[in-house]
């Protein structure tokens, strides 16, 4: 037994996806369909590679979370994320924020709260537009 509507996001230095309607993938006339990482979710947020504003992929991959945790370190001199990523700005990742907030860091709580609450808005897009039977994420 099978779904004829779903939708799938990958997460990770971008934000990606694709859709299935009617039990096939849409690829949109020019074959590229559901660029779920270009929606806008936040109105003039940070600057997207494809040249908008507030993209999904711009507020809520990987990529955005370690920009926004490099201009909070240059904040926040005493955030956790300095010894996580020994004294180098540029050596930050992703993870380093959930480790950060894993051992209470109030900065890495502060952006994981904002990062989750972007990637929220962003899935409840999806769902929104598509209601698909599944979403996998």
């Amino acid at each position: 037994m099978g779904c004829n509507t779903a939708a799938l996001l990958t997460l990770g230095t971008g934000v990606g996806g694709g859709i299935i309607i009617d039990g096939k993938i849409y690829t949109g006339f020019n074959f590229c369909g559901a660029e779920l990482g270009h929606t806008v979710i936040e109105y003039n947020g940070r600057q997207c590679s494809c040249g908008r504003k507030g993209c999904f992929e711009a507020m809520a991959s990987a990529n955005a979370l370690i920009s926004q945790a490099r201009e909070r370190m240059a904040e926040e001199h005493e955030s956790l994320l300095w010894q996580l990523c020994g004294g180098d700005i540029g050596k930050i990742e992703a993870k380093s924020v959930f480790d950060g907030a894993a051992a209470g860091d109030r900065v890495c709580t502060e952006l994981l709260d904002t990062y989750t609450t972007l990637l929220a808005e962003g899935i409840t897009n999806i769902i929104n537009f598509f209601q698909p039977a599944v979403l996998c994420i």
